[in-house]
């Protein structure tokens, strides 16, 4: 029995319901500010895969992620003078070496934690709890014209990819772990176009509507 409740755990998650009124996830500069998000949810307890026992292997191009083994040489991540110098090399390489890509651009990196005195003091930012996707099939080619913009054109006239890295920065994480969804499970119908405005642009994301057929994973 203790074997098989580590395969599975139950978690609700909050969905997104396409009521017709598109979702806006305003953001700000400031880490101390939390998000507002306007847009309805529908929460559901969902069975959640251990991706560490699942009976075949999880592959970037199948199921959109995977484990991969890392040891990094940092000390402090919330030093971030050390993370950008440090860590940010070790990421290139790593994806470089596991995708086989030939231009890696690194633009960003978020700290979160679950802790509020934590998040406070170290102005981290908090877990997300909706299901979503950070990018739409506009707003991934429109980050990198935002972001490249001499070189855009050339980059996004063939393939490229936004991956994500996510690593637990304490030694366990007992609270709010990432959990992924299989892509093959997700249907376009379950896609609800969000906008997602910042100080200096205006940006989108999707909300993902419930699906039953949708399999979740989590790696503790």
């Amino acid at each position: 029995m203790k074997e098989e409740l580590l395969k599975v755990v139950e978690s609700e998650l909050f969905y997104g319901i396409d009521d017709g009124v598109m979702p806006v996830n305003e953001t700000s500069d400031s880490i101390t500010k939390i998000p507002t998000f306007t847009g309805n949810i529908d929460p559901r307890v969902i069975h959640i895969n251990n991706g560490r026992k699942w009976h075949e292997p999880l592959d970037i191009d199948i199921h959109g992620f995977e484990l991969v083994p890392h040891k990094t040489d940092m000390v402090d991540f919330l030093d971030i003078k050390e993370l950008k110098e440090k860590y940010y090399k070790e990421l290139k390489t790593l994806v470089k070496q596991h995708v086989g890509a030939s231009e890696i651009h690194i633009f960003d990196h978020t700290l979160r934690t679950g802790d509020d005195e934590k998040r406070k003091k170290k102005l981290l930012r908090e877990p997300v709890k909706r299901v979503h996707n950070d990018y739409t099939e506009w707003s991934g080619p429109q980050r990198v014209r935002d972001l490249f913009p001499k070189e855009a054109e050339k980059l996004i006239s063939r393939r490229f990819s936004i991956i994500q890295v996510w690593r637990p920065i304490q030694k366990t994480l007992d609270k709010d772990p990432l959990a992924l969804c299989d892509a093959r499970s997700v249907e376009k119908s379950d896609l609800i176009i969000a906008e997602r405005r910042y100080p200096d642009r205006v940006g989108q994301t999707y909300q993902i509507k419930y699906n039953k057929n949708h399999e979740w994973f989590y790696f503790p």
